[in-house]
């Protein structure tokens, strides 16, 4: 049958997200790297191998049925994805909206502290809030639950970016010490 997660990012914020785990995933499951413009550069910048967007689709955004029928002729069982603003592209949020129309799972990531607005559609409603959510603290993770309204669905997993960068800081640091004590 050969399904597979397909792996969506949209904003260089996201893709420095989840660029850490996206190897993971693609070494152990059978999966599908689609890349918005925006984070292009950043997935190179990683050396990870990816479909542009616009390799499947003639515009940008792609209409929602083009979103459907994509998922179900790449046969589409999970979508692990970023969270992006739907007042400039709606891709992010259709492939949540659409993934959840064809019961297929989501798990997205919310890579900052604002923007919680991404979630809600023109109506009012939280179309755009993926099954299951990885956020980066707790303060995140208390404004999420009062969004979805359910506390199971959202997941304190860090950033993995912040963190190497604080890594490699605090890497810096020990350098400099090193050099002052040995100097």
């Amino acid at each position: 049958m050969n399904k597979k997660i397909l792996i969506y990012s949209q904003d260089v914020g996201g893709a420095n997200y989840i660029a850490p785990s996206i190897n993971y995933i693609v070494n152990r499951y059978p999966s599908l790297v689609v890349i918005h413009p925006l984070s292009e550069q950043t997935f190179k910048k990683h050396k990870i191998a990816f479909y542009p967007l616009s390799h499947f689709f003639d515009r940008i955004p792609p209409r929602e049925a083009e979103i459907e029928s994509f998922s179900l002729q790449n046969k589409i069982s999970h979508l692990y994805c970023t969270t992006s603003s739907p007042y400039r592209d709606l891709t992010n949020s259709n492939f949540i909206n659409i993934s959840r129309k064809l019961n297929i799972p989501t798990f997205g990531i919310m890579d900052h502290w604002k923007g919680y607005d991404r979630f809600i559609n023109d109506h009012g409603e939280i179309d755009y809030f993926p099954d299951y959510i990885g956020c980066i603290d707790r303060v995140c993770r208390d404004k999420l639950i009062r969004l979805c309204k359910n506390p199971e669905r959202v997941f304190v997993v860090g950033h993995p970016h912040l963190e190497k960068c604080f890594r490699r800081k605090k890497d810096e640091r020990k350098k400099r010490m090193k050099w002052l004590i040995y100097s």
